[in-house]
């Protein structure tokens, strides 16, 4: 197969590192002198982010993920990740295999040659949710120019650098949200929301819940079919940020990439619905959780 030779940009670390430098002194400079801004954690978060972008940095970490992906989607024929060569790499190259194949936005392409965009866009959504709720360990950038159509119509994924971990108690506590949400238990998500985040000590739990019952009124109305999810997390979160409340980073992480890829794959098919496939992995999650050996 033809090999594809990723080299990082001379002095782009440096940069990089600089510019980290002065985030963390406009964050630092924020905490300090607003209560308001004080209260989101400015400077957490931007260590957060530098601890995530300096490990893009490192091509040994992405040739790591690479292998893992492998080896994860070893006995799936629908999914493929480029096969990656240690011996050729460094942590600034990265030799893998050049994937034969194109972007899913060239839809016009796929029905050409006789590949259904819906199914694909299911492939793709179950390839994702598995690496989330089977595998804990999923590609954390979804957007259409990382996912190809392969020979066959396999789902390629390119740009592995970036990608998020998600222990049993985030799978619990993401699928619990969705579910409380479905069911329209205003009382469940208040709860589940306030045992998730941080809470200040001065919340109006009142006005909170209120609010909450105003979002699941808009929302709650609507059939699974109709529900856009990434609208509706964006909807929950601005009534987290009203009131103050932090949500942890992994599970932030998580709902912008499940919004992600409810776009993508809706791209593909106008009539794709999230909001059912994560309901089949919310049946297995519950299964799990009171498996004997479990308990």
């Amino acid at each position: 197969s033809l090999l594809l030779v990723k080299v990082q940009h001379a002095g782009i670390e440096k940069k990089v590192q600089s510019d980290l430098s002065l985030l963390t002194s406009l964050a630092s400079l924020a905490e300090s002198n607003s209560r308001d801004l004080a209260r989101y954690r400015p400077t957490a978060t931007v260590a957060e982010f530098r601890r995530s972008l300096l490990r893009e940095l490192d091509f040994g970490i992405e040739l790591n993920n690479l292998l893992v992906f492998t080896r994860n989607f070893a006995k799936n024929p629908n999914v493929h990740v480029p096969i990656a060569y240690p011996d050729y790499s460094s942590r600034r190259v990265l030799t893998m295999e050049l994937l034969q194949g194109y972007s899913i936005q060239q839809v016009k392409r796929m029905r050409a040659e006789g590949i259904d965009p819906a199914v694909f866009a299911k492939k793709f959504s179950s390839a994702m949710l598995d690496m989330v709720f089977k595998y804990g360990f999923y590609h954390a950038d979804p957007h259409p120019g990382n996912v190809f159509v392969l020979p066959g119509g396999r789902v390629g994924l390119l740009d592995c650098g970036k990608v998020g971990r998600v222990d049993e108690q985030t799978q619990d506590d993401f699928i619990n949200i969705v579910q409380a949400f479905l069911s329209r238990d205003v009382d469940r998500l208040t709860d589940e929301l306030i045992s998730l985040c941080e809470v200040p000590y001065d919340l109006d739990r009142a006005a909170y819940r209120t609010d909450v019952a105003d979002f699941v009124g808009e929302f709650g109305t609507q059939s699974i079919e109709q529900i856009n999810l990434g609208a509706a997390f964006e909807a929950m979160f601005r009534i987290i940020s009203t009131h103050h409340l932090i949500a942890p980073a992994r599970v932030n992480m998580l709902l912008l990439v499940v919004v992600q890829l409810e776009g993508t794959a809706t791209g593909l098919d106008p009539d794709f619905n999230i909001t059912r496939a994560l309901q089949g992995y919310g049946v297995n999650l519950a299964l799990r959780r009171f498996a004997p050996e479990r308990i």
